[in-house]
């Protein structure tokens, strides 16, 4: 991690990057953080690509998933990253995007791993009470091979980051808020 689990980062680049080493590293702490809808729903998903440019963080889901209906009645989520080591938590209020049987979704399928395209084969939709494992997560044979149809891509647009260390001596905290302007961007700490 970069130096800002001793200091608030100025700007939001630093934690762009962080972001984006995260999508790249299944070790890395942040590459499973925690994703609440506007339901009150929170659950983990797997963070699978960033655009800094665009302010984009990405993850793949089963359009069975009742995340998908929850980000269809209203489209802001909030993702929540935690470095344990670092004691750096991370959250990013943003709007979500489906993406389903479409460009964006065809193009990321053809880059799924074969392994991992079984995820959206299953039987039961994904929040299904289990009865049999092996029953409940085999695949459907009403399901094509590929699971495309399943398949979805959420796309989500950054408008704020919100950057907390919890340290002995004091908590600090950034906020940099994409819809405002860069006066404010700020850091202040929490406690004496």
């Amino acid at each position: 991690m970069t130096d800002f689990n001793q200091r608030p980062p100025a700007t939001p680049a630093p934690l762009w990057l962080e972001l984006d080493r995260a999508a790249g590293d299944p070790r890395h702490p942040w590459r499973t953080p925690a994703l609440a809808t506007a339901d009150g729903s929170v659950r983990t998903v797997v963070l699978r690509s960033v655009e800094a440019s665009r302010r984009e963080l990405v993850f793949h889901t089963d359009l069975r998933s009742p995340k998908i209906s929850a980000i269809a009645a209203s489209p802001r989520v909030e993702w929540l990253f935690y470095h344990p080591g670092d004691g750096v938590q991370v959250r990013a209020l943003a709007d979500a995007t489906v993406h389903a049987d479409n460009p964006i979704a065809e193009k990321t399928w053809r880059n799924v791993p074969p392994a991992n395209r079984g995820n959206y084969q299953t039987v039961q939709p994904p929040g299904t009470p289990l009865r049999s494992t092996d029953e409940d997560l085999a695949p459907s044979p009403d399901t094509p091979d590929d699971g495309y149809r399943n398949f979805a891509v959420i796309t989500t647009r950054v408008s704020r980051f919100d950057w907390l260390l919890l340290a002995p001596t004091g908590n600090l905290r950034s906020r940099f808020d994409f819809n405002a302007t860069a006066d404010d961007y700020y850091t202040t700490p929490l406690t004496p």
